[in-house]
């Protein structure tokens, strides 16, 4: 992780003593935890969908599901 920006950020005769980085547990926890959300907002949605009949604008709700992908994105690439 001897990555430009904290090269530039060290002073003079300074090093990098200890880089940390966290667990992949933790990585995992929140992938499930954004899974989750996603899987039930899906099921929520399609349920008040078969049961109500709305019309064809509700159908736009599924969009809220790009919020939790979204996030799960973020944390795979970081």
């Amino acid at each position: 992780m001897t990555d430009k920006y904290l090269t530039n950020l060290l002073g003079e005769n300074e090093q990098i003593v200890f880089v940390a980085r966290q667990h992949w547990l933790i990585l995992l926890g929140k992938i499930l935890a954004k899974t989750m959300l996603a899987a039930g907002l899906a099921v929520l949605i399609s349920l008040i969908w078969r049961t109500w009949q709305p019309p064809p604008l509700v159908s736009l709700a599924y969009l809220l599901l790009i919020l939790p992908l979204l996030g799960l994105l973020r944390d795979v690439i970081n």
